[in-house]
């Protein structure tokens, strides 16, 4: 759904420089569509446009829209009060289990935290933050036992797997998050066979790490597809 905004972002965009906005505009993408549309739905009465800013029947459609909504002051909202499926809250009910999973993970207790999600896999495989913990509870065991002098020796071995392995594990635990994707994206370039498909594997858990959305990761897949192809 990317390009999906609601009418008072998309008026703000074709006004090209205005800052006026209805209260609540957000720009949907991939990485909030499920919140602000599906969920915030079941809470009040939501309007998403499919846009091109090319489109002068677009700018037309959104100033209209926005007319209505900004003369309506609300009385929109007052119709639908208590008719909708969600409680006007978006506070998530409380899940023990997950709140014990998270209390080992952030007291560093890696081993139990992993078996506290695992058992929350168990129940729900698809459940997204447990698969997400898995994987930073993966990664911070792994880069834990990284030496200072790790990014040096891959330097100085640019062909050597696991070298590069450790130095972009490190660089990632020091903020240096492109740099780790550029280390490891070279590497693809010039391996072939089992050792790019290794190389290509952790590159993309290390990807799995952060917001789809960020902007570097964005950049480190597209960077990725181009080595590849």
């Amino acid at each position: 759904m990317t390009g999906a905004v609601d009418l008072s972002g998309l008026k703000q965009r074709a006004q090209q420089g205005s800052t006026a906005a209805a209260p609540g505009g957000v720009e949907v993408t991939e990485a909030n569509f499920e919140a602000e549309v599906l969920v915030r739905s079941g809470e009040v009465p939501v309007v998403v446009v499919l846009w091109s800013p090319r489109s002068d029947a677009c700018v037309q459609l959104v100033d209209t829209l926005a007319g209505l909504a900004a003369a309506d002051g609300g009385t929109l909202l007052s119709a639908t009060a208590g008719k909708l499926g969600g409680n006007g809250s978006t506070e998530p009910a409380e899940d023990p289990a997950l709140d014990a999973a998270r209390d080992k993970l952030d007291a560093g207790e890696f081993a139990a935290a992993a078996a506290a999600y695992q058992a929350i896999l168990d129940t729900d495989p698809n459940h997204a933050e447990a698969k997400g913990a898995m994987r930073q509870i993966s990664f911070l065991e792994r880069a834990g036992i990284v030496t200072p002098d790790v990014i040096a020796a891959a330097d100085a071995a640019p062909d050597d797997i696991d070298a590069a392995f450790a130095a972009a594990d490190a660089q990632i635990l020091g903020q240096d998050v492109a740099g780790a994707f550029t280390r490891l994206t070279g590497l693809v370039k010039r391996t072939a066979g089992d050792d790019r498909t290794r190389v290509r594997t952790r590159l993309i858990e290390l990807f799995e790490l952060f917001d789809p959305a960020d902007p570097e990761v964005i950049a480190g897949r597209r960077n990725l597809a181009n080595a590849l192809y």
